[in-house]
């Protein structure tokens, strides 16, 4: 096992938390080990309350700040945001799947247009403001990449 991997590891993700903090190495650096615990809380609370940060700083009992702090200077911990931010997005993009089996023609209709590009559409609003007519349009962002936009005269 790679430092890494044993890096990653310590923050027991997808490990219930009273079994992944005995993964925490013992250390004569009591700072490191309690800021450890700390990340590992967070990250624990992170999956709990679905990626909701605010929510899960307050569960894990640190300032939101805290994890940027960590996110941008500790690379094992932004690894590990990383991977958890990755396993929620999973766990909820499983969750549409099958609420939209179950009768939500909407969440269907938006997960064929994440996986299809060809399902999604430009719209235009046509709008009056003081006596002036304008239009909006909204563009899928991947035509405006591929030059694809479409031009009303």
């Amino acid at each position: 096992m790679s430092k890494k991997e044993r890096d990653l590891l310590l923050y027991g993700l997808g490990l219930p938390e009273e079994v992944a903090k005995d993964l925490v190495p013992a250390t004569d650096d009591l700072r490191l080990q309690e800021k450890r615990l700390k990340q590992q809380k967070f990250l624990h609370a992170y999956a709990e309350e679905f990626g909701m940060i605010l929510k899960a700083c307050k569960k894990a009992e640190i300032h939101p700040t805290t994890v940027r702090w960590w996110k941008a200077n500790d690379p094992v911990f932004a690894e590990a945001y990383e991977l958890a931010k990755k396993e929620t997005i999973d766990c909820l993009e499983e969750e549409a799947i099958k609420r939209a089996f179950n009768g939500s023609d909407l969440l269907l209709m938006f997960l064929m247009k994440k996986l299809d590009p060809s399902y999604r559409e430009n719209a235009t609003a046509n709008i009056g403001i003081l006596g002036q007519d304008f239009t909006i349009q909204f563009v899928d962002p991947e035509k405006l990449k591929e030059g694809k936009m479409e031009q009303d005269v």
